[in-house]
C-alpha cells in the first residue's frame, strides 16, 4: 500500500464523540419575588453550562423553504447549570418528551435562528440543586440562543456552531411562575467537547488534497469553527498510544488548508479537540 492509502484509512479511524458542552458568564437582569428576596439583584454575576447530546433523536417540527425546526428528545442528555453567587441550580434529562413543551429545540434557516433548551421538573428533569423554591413541582431552567441563519450550519454539533453569529444569550430560572432572567456576555461564550465524555475527540469531516510539490503533497482540509482549538496528530500505526501532536490549529470559521510536509515512511493523521475551550 502506497503513503496516499495511508491517508485515506487515517480518515476512516476518525473518533467520534457526542456531548457538547457550552460555557458562558454573564448577569442577572431581572429577580422577581422569591429570587429578590432571596437577595439576589440585577447586575449580579452569573456563571452558566450547559451540554446535550449533538446525537440526540429528533422530529422535524416545522419545515418550509426557509426554515426547519427541530425538536431534540430522545437520548438528548440535556443538562443546565446556572451559579450566582453561592446558589447553584443545576438539572439534567436524559430522555425529553416528544411534544410541546421541546427540551431542546433547534431552528434552522430562519433569522432568527435559534437553540432553545428547557428543564422542567414535570417533564422528566431531575434537579440536583434548586434553592428558592417553591416546593409546588413547576420548577424551570432555560436557555436561548439567537443569531444570524449562519449560527448553526447543519446541525447542533461542535463543528457546525459559528459563535460569531450569536446576537444574543439569555437564560431563565422559574418557580411557580416566578421567574428570575440573565443575560449572557456574548464575548465569554465557548463551545467544545465535554471533559471526559463518553467517546473522546470530536467527529470531523476531514478531506485531502494531493498537489504538485515535493515539500508538502498532502493538505489536509477541513471546516473550523469559531473559538475551537483542533489538533493535528500522526501515528505509525492506528493503536491510542501511539499518537504524537503536530501543531494546535484555532479555528476562524472557515476551511482550514493544512500542508503537511513529507515524513519518512507512511503515516497515519488525525484532528482531535484535547479539551473544552473556556
Amino acid at each position: 500500500m502506497g503513503w496516499f492509502g495511508f491517508f485515506v484509512l487515517c480518515l476512516i479511524g476518525i473518533l467520534h464523540a457526542e456531548i457538547v458542552e457550552w460555557t458562558a458568564e454573564g448577569a442577572v437582569t431581572r429577580a422577581e419575588g422569591t429570587f429578590g428576596e432571596g437577595g439576589i439583584a440585577p447586575d449580579d454575576e452569573v456563571s452558566m453550562t450547559f451540554f446535550y447530546n449533538d446525537d440526540a433523536g429528533f422530529v422535524v417540527t416545522a419545515m418550509n423553504f426557509l426554515q426547519e425546526d427541530r425538536a431534540y428528545y430522545e437520548e438528548v442528555n440535556l443538562g443546565i447549570k446556572v451559579v450566582i453567587g453561592e446558589r447553584i441550580w443545576e438539572g439534567s434529562v436524559e430522555n425529553g418528551v416528544e411534544g410541546i413543551p421541546q427540551t431542546l429545540l433547534a431552528r434552522f434557516g430562519q433569522v432568527p435562528e435559534r437553540m432553545n433548551l428547557e428543564l422542567r421538573e414535570v417533564e422528566s428533569a431531575e434537579f440536583v440543586s434548586f434553592p428558592l423554591s417553591d416546593g409546588g413541582g413547576i420548577d424551570i431552567l432555560g436557555m436561548e440562543i439567537r443569531g444570524s441563519n449562519a449560527l448553526l450550519g447543519d446541525g447542533i454539533d461542535v463543528a457546525s456552531i459559528n459563535l460569531d453569529q450569536i446576537s444574543s444569550a439569555t437564560g431563565s430560572i422559574m418557580t411557580g411562575g416566578v421567574e428570575l432572567r440573565f443575560s449572557l456576555d456574548l464575548a465569554s461564550i465557548a463551545v467544545g467537547i465535554q471533559g471526559g465524555g463518553p467517546t473522546g475527540p470530536e467527529a470531523l469531516e476531514l478531506g485531502i488534497e494531493v498537489v504538485d510539490s515535493d515539500v508538502a503533497p498532502i493538505i489536509l482540509v477541513w471546516q473550523s469553527s469559531l473559538g475551537v482549538k483542533y489538533l493535528v496528530e500522526q501515528s505509525i500505526s492506528l493503536k491510542d498510544d501511539d499518537w504524537s501532536p503536530i501543531e494546535a490549529i484555532d479555528g476562524t470559521g472557515d476551511v482550514i488548508d493544512y500542508p503537511l510536509t513529507q515524513s519518512p515512511g507512511p503515516r497515519f493523521y488525525r484532528l482531535v479537540i484535547p479539551e473544552v475551550q473556556r
